[in-house]
């Protein structure tokens, strides 16, 4: 007689030789948001538009005040800038831009004009001369430095002076006698030079002067002069009477006219013999 057969059970029970597996839940609602939520299907158009964040104005018709205005963007963070406090609003609000000074100009000189300088035993020997090349040599003879002071504070103090004196004369131009090379040159005299040479270039840097460095060999070329008996020459082409200075600044004066002459491309001979005696 055949066993007695097991219970009637479910067929995926019998085929199932895991754990059983878990009930289906329901899907969750969905989410009720004002800007999301859709109108009902047999809403009006306008209804579906209002829900939609999107106000649509149909032909030929007006915006009533009572409608809803869309809702402005976020704007981004943005930077924020310190203003003064206190005082008048417009003026805190404005800043007023500095008008650069005017550049000096002195009755010695004009902004065209060349000051030639002639660095020797520690002082400094001018001549500026004037377009085409006109010498004005009663402007100014030299600047001497106190080389009895600390060094720090001599450089300092003739860089003032040097910047005081290049504003008052007006010139546009600083011609610098280039050095000339000899095999007993001391340290006290490259010491002496390249200070004074520091302090020019100060100056010239604060009042925005040209600077040129011109060497004897190349203004005497320049100039259409040779180098044999330069001094006496110079001075006899220019008419210029002989002073006690004069072996001093004659090259201030030479590069001076070279730099001059070299700007607008003409030559000495071109003016010097018109010009009247000095």
């Amino acid at each position: 007689m055949p066993p007695n057969p097991p219970p009637d059970e479910p067929d995926d029970a019998a085929r199932s030789f895991g754990p059983a597996r878990p009930k289906r839940l329901d899907p969750p609602p969905p989410i009720q948001h004002p800007g999301l939520a859709k109108a009902h299907p047999d809403a009006p158009p306008d209804e579906a538009a209002r829900h939609s964040g999107v106000r649509i104005l149909h032909p030929n018709a007006e915006a009533s005040p009572e409608a809803e205005a869309p809702a402005a963007p976020v704007e981004p963070d943005a930077e924020f800038v310190d203003l003064p406090v206190g005082g008048d609003d417009d003026a805190a609000a404005t800043t007023p831009v500095p008008t650069p000074p005017e550049p000096v100009v002195a009755a010695t000189g004009t902004r065209d004009s060349v000051l030639g300088v002639n660095i020797d035993r520690g002082v400094a020997f001018f001549a500026v001369v004037e377009p085409p090349a006109m010498p004005r040599m009663d402007a100014i003879e030299e600047l001497r430095p106190d080389w009895e002071m600390d060094p720090r504070e001599m450089v300092a103090d003739y860089a003032e002076r040097a910047t005081s004196t290049l504003r008052d004369l007006g010139v546009g131009t600083i011609a610098l006698v280039r050095p000339v090379r000899y095999t007993n040159w001391t340290y006290r005299n490259a010491f002496e030079r390249v200070s004074l040479e520091t302090c020019f270039l100060l100056a010239a840097h604060r009042l925005d002067l040209v600077f040129d460095s011109v060497g004897t060999n190349h203004a005497a070329n320049t100039v259409g002069l040779p180098m044999k008996g330069l001094s006496d020459t110079l001075r006899t082409k220019l008419r210029i009477e002989r002073s006690a200075g004069w072996p001093d600044r004659w090259p201030a004066l030479l590069v001076a006219v070279a730099v001059l002459l070299e700007r607008q491309h003409i030559e000495l001979r071109d003016y010097a013999w018109e010009r009247p005696r000095a």
